[in-house]
């Protein structure tokens, strides 16, 4: 069974046993559940976790919200197997406000950002959908400022990607040198050669895929692109030559980390010992191949007068 037909599978069991549930029905109106990561950009398999975050709004109390998110672990849990990470970003319920407000500045946690952006880049929702829309809307009204020119990159929101990426970057050299999770080095260096990667490159096509369109137009083609997932988003911008490229490496690259013996090989590769494993080696040089790929398709997608070139150095 492939990537998407897995992801669609459990995602249809888990929307359909969230929606059945009584406790959840109560408060339809105030609660959004998303997941992201592997489920969100229907990649995921029998190895992958699920990363999914409760939204509410200020008229859940305390003891509601503590019901809320225990049922809907127990539900996740009947379905998915694999635990999600220990960081506390996921599985986890937060006020909406968290999304809405402090885009910067010290009052904004590196998981408010994370949450932010990847609900932004890369989501889908679990239950209610209306509400999963309208908070995406005004992620994006927030973004997409109301004397942006209508020749004019989103510079506000492209800063924030670029500055997700980089976060990324800096997070993961943080947890493998100074935490525990140094023991899965290999598996999270090569998410981060390709997964990772990926969701950044597609946030990129977006932004200057929208560079020409009024305000209004910026905000509607954005979340119509942003419905998609990022592999979606390259098919849809991309030449289908130099889409059907880029799709082709990364599908290696899913195909790899999907089968438990290679998972669990590139698990025990540590920063030390790198060389020595095989697997590890193909999938580093073949994550060289995928970024020249992505640098290549930019360029010819986007002529060097396009601003999204000046706009990512300057």
């Amino acid at each position: 069974m492939d990537n998407k037909t897995t992801s669609k599978q459990k995602l249809d069991a888990v929307r359909n046993s969230l929606n059945a549930n009584s406790e959840l029905q109560k408060h339809s109106d105030n609660i959004v559940i998303i997941v992201t990561g592997s489920y969100g950009r229907d990649e995921g398999s029998e190895e992958s976790d699920m990363d999914w975050i409760i939204i509410c709004n200020d008229s859940i109390s305390k003891d509601d919200s503590q019901r809320i998110l225990s049922t809907t672990s127990e539900i996740i849990e009947k379905e998915i197997q694999v635990p999600a990470g220990s960081t506390n970003t996921f599985e986890n319920i937060i006020n909406e406000e968290k999304l809405l407000t402090n885009f910067g500045g010290d009052k904004e946690t590196n998981q408010d950002f994370t949450r932010r952006m990847l609900y932004v880049l890369e989501s889908k929702y679990l239950f209610n959908e209306n509400k999963y829309k309208e908070l995406k809307r005004q992620i994006l009204n927030t973004y997409i400022k109301a004397d942006i020119p209508d020749q004019g990159v989103n510079r506000f929101m492209l800063n924030d990607l670029i500055r997700y990426y980089r976060t990324m970057c800096t997070d993961y050299e943080y947890k493998v040198t100074e935490t525990s999770k140094s023991s899965e080095w290999g598996l999270r260096k090569i998410k981060l050669r390709f997964s990772r990667k990926l969701i950044y490159f597609a946030g990129i096509l977006t932004i200057a895929q929208t560079s020409s369109f009024s305000r209004e137009k910026k905000i509607e083609e954005t979340l119509q692109l942003l419905e998609k997932t990022p592999v979606e988003r390259i098919q849809n911008i991309l030449s289908n030559d130099s889409a059907e490229k880029i799709i082709k490496i990364y599908n290696q690259f899913l195909e790899s980390i999907s089968d438990a013996t290679v998972r669990n090989k590139l698990k025990s590769v540590t920063r030390e010992n790198r060389n020595e494993e095989p697997i590890y080696r193909d999938l580093k040089n073949l994550s060289q191949q995928f970024l020249w790929e992505l640098e290549k398709s930019l360029l010819s997608t986007f002529p060097p007068s396009h601003p999204i070139h000046v706009s990512l150095i300057f």
